[in-house]
């Protein structure tokens, strides 16, 4: 079997699949897969770094670590072409020295999913590499197993080595990491810090999944609260950087704040998402409505006895509970 990066859903969105492969030894089936990562991450033992626990990595500048000098063995970085594209996400072009342009995405702390043992290492920490064809190759150093989380580098070389580029500039940001890793600037009140399993009070855990909470980390900012074994109700706690949802309902949150609420009925789930923007923290280059966003979302099986109006009253207690928990702004 091949090893998988699989990045879930943000909140019951449509899936993104990453370095899928074109196919899979023996025909396994999904659920195969799933057991078998789950039963391969279990027997792992746990990695000891301090610097790269969830926690010190929630304050780390992706874009300062795709410096001029981390990339160097690449090629140049192509000007204008550094962007954020989310928390713990950034973007980069680089004019590779072999010619062509090599197209590279960061993500410090995105989900993985690993089938098979990793048998390489960058810098102390196991090397996945998956090439998903021949232009596109995603290069992975695992941070948890416990938590299915790694550092990985999505590359796209047209008529180059992708994965040539991405180890060489992996092992970099690793060194970096481990040496002086670049930390965003952070506003007073900032959730950037918060541990999004965190959040959510165990006592409504508790009265909203029947039960203890079974823990699916997509990345350092989201997380999806699930009843042990089950995949509905699902509760789902997201931080990012963005501008506020511009319709639904309003909603009254303690402390003053005004949440929106949004439903949303699929084929085979039910879902409302309340958010609300924490703080704003405009850039030059952005909206002013720009802001740190928080996003509860509670899905329920289509037929469970949960509609959407439900859903909505279920989001809004964890809402209520939630905003009293987060930093002052």
């Amino acid at each position: 079997m091949i090893n998988r990066l699989v990045r879930r859903p943000i909140l019951a969105a449509a899936v993104i699949a990453l370095g899928l492969a074109a196919g899979c030894a023996g025909g396994a089936s999904d659920d195969d897969r799933t057991a078998g990562a789950a039963e391969s991450s279990s027997s792992k033992p746990a990695i000891n770094d301090p610097a790269v626990e969830a926690a010190a990595l929630r304050t780390v500048d992706p874009c300062g670590l795709l410096s001029e000098e981390n990339l160097a063995e690449v090629g140049t970085i192509v000007p204008d072409s550094l962007h954020e594209v989310d928390w713990a996400e950034c973007a980069v072009e680089v004019n590779s020295s072999s010619g062509g342009v090599v197209e590279m995405t960061l993500r410090v702390g995105d989900n993985v999913v690993i089938v098979d043992d990793p048998t390489e290492k960058v810098d102390g920490l196991p090397l996945i590499v998956d090439k998903s064809d021949e232009e596109t190759c995603y290069v992975t150093a695992v941070t948890s197993f416990e938590a299915e989380l790694g550092i990985n580098f999505q590359v796209n070389h047209a008529g180059g080595d992708a994965c040539a580029a991405g180890r060489s500039a992996l092992e970099k940001v690793v060194r970096t990491l481990h040496s002086d890793p670049p930390q965003y600037k952070q506003p007073a009140g900032s959730v950037l810090t918060v541990d999004p399993c965190e959040v959510v009070d165990q006592q409504v855990l508790g009265e909203l999944l029947g039960g203890a909470a079974e823990r699916d980390v997509m990345d350092l900012h989201t997380c999806y609260l699930s009843p042990e074994g089950e995949s509905y109700p699902m509760i789902g706690v997201s931080l990012t950087g963005s501008v506020p949802a511009d319709s639904g309902d309003p909603l009254e949150l303690p402390g003053g704040v005004t949440a929106i609420q949004e439903q949303e009925t699929g084929d085979s789930d039910v879902s409302c998402r309340t958010s609300w923007r924490h703080i704003k923290t405009p850039r030059e280059d952005q909206s002013d409505a720009f802001g740190e966003i928080v996003s509860i979302t509670y899905d329920a099986e289509t037929g469970g006895g949960v509609d959407a109006a439900g859903a909505c009253e279920k989001s809004a207690t964890i809402a209520k509970a939630v905003v009293t928990k987060l930093p002052a702004a």
